[in-house]
């Protein structure tokens, strides 16, 4: 304890080693949460979820450069955090599967996405 509060921000407390146990726990329990929801409740199929599925690798791989490129892009405007951060998603996610779609039409490139 650090002037009476309890010092969870790390310098090798025990507090900190819980407090980094139960963060790890809760993330890692999310994501496998997430992954069982979406496989067993939201697993629908039809034309535009294959062409998700079929272009996901693919935006895996070149996501970085363009999310970089729309935030600088963004930096300019003078919007609350959040506002931006969803104006960034609404542009970057719909770029990103396009990209994807127009690298796949590279010869060879499907055999290798």
């Amino acid at each position: 304890m650090v002037g009476g509060v309890t010092n969870v921000a790390g310098f090798g407390s025990w507090q900190s080693a819980v407090y980094a146990l139960w963060d790890s726990t809760v993330a890692v329990g999310m994501s496998l949460g997430l992954i069982t929801l979406f496989h067993t409740r939201i697993n629908w199929s039809g034309s535009f979820n294959r062409f998700l599925q079929r272009h996901s690798y693919t935006v895996y791989i070149i996501q970085a450069p363009i999310i970089v490129f729309v935030a600088v892009a963004l930096m300019g405007l003078s919007l609350e955090h959040l506002l931006k951060f969803g104006l960034a998603a609404v542009i970057t996610v719909p770029l990103c599967f396009a990209v994807a779609y127009l690298v796949l039409k590279i010869p060879y490139a499907s055999r290798i996405l």
